[in-house]
């Protein structure tokens, strides 16, 4: 995705999100198919955790206190990070996958306003790309907040929020549809 897409892509998928989920009660939030899967609540808290796991990092390159990780100054680790997470989080990849500790949501009952929170963060995060190209920092090469050893471009940072954002869309669907009264 280019660089001057991604604002439009989340205010695309803050769009489907609202219609989607917006006139959802608590109940319908909180309801999972089976123990072992999320919630639509659960979903959004997830998504709100990931994006919100970014803030520190961009803030210290926007501040210039962000130090680069050792893993960063490997060329072909950084491709092979960016590309491979890039991979797994594309709405049309089958394979289910884990998220780290970091961005599991809670187990208990998620709160109504989930819903907002995670568009309010939308905004945070339009803001946080605006100011990053502004200040020349999308090649900067930053480590994941899960994990300082996977390591990408912050322009591939922003296309796997855009892309984990639309996944996850999908499955929150799925989940809306297999509801009783959904």
């Amino acid at each position: 995705m280019s660089d001057q897409n991604w604002e439009t892509a989340i205010a695309e998928n803050s769009e489907a999100f609202s219609r989607e989920f917006g006139k959802l009660n608590g109940s319908q939030l909180n309801w999972k198919p089976d123990p072992k899967t999320w919630s639509v609540g659960q979903v959004l808290e997830h998504l709100l955790k990931t994006s919100q796991s970014y803030e520190p990092i961009i803030a210290k390159l926007l501040d210039g206190s962000y130090r680069t990780p050792l893993m960063g100054k490997i060329t072909p680790a950084v491709n092979f990070f960016g590309k491979m997470i890039l991979g797994a989080v594309q709405p049309e990849a089958q394979r289910k996958t884990r998220t780290f500790p970091v961005w599991e949501p809670a187990q208990s009952a998620v709160q109504d306003g989930i819903l907002a929170d995670f568009l309010d963060s939308q905004e945070v995060v339009k803001n946080q790309i605006k100011a990053c190209r502004q200040a020349g920092l999308l090649a900067c090469v930053v480590g994941s907040p899960a994990s300082g050893m996977v390591v990408y471009k912050l322009s591939t940072a922003f296309d796997i929020l855009v892309a984990h954002q639309r996944r996850h869309f999908l499955q929150a669907q799925r989940i809306l549809a297999a509801q009783p009264d959904g």
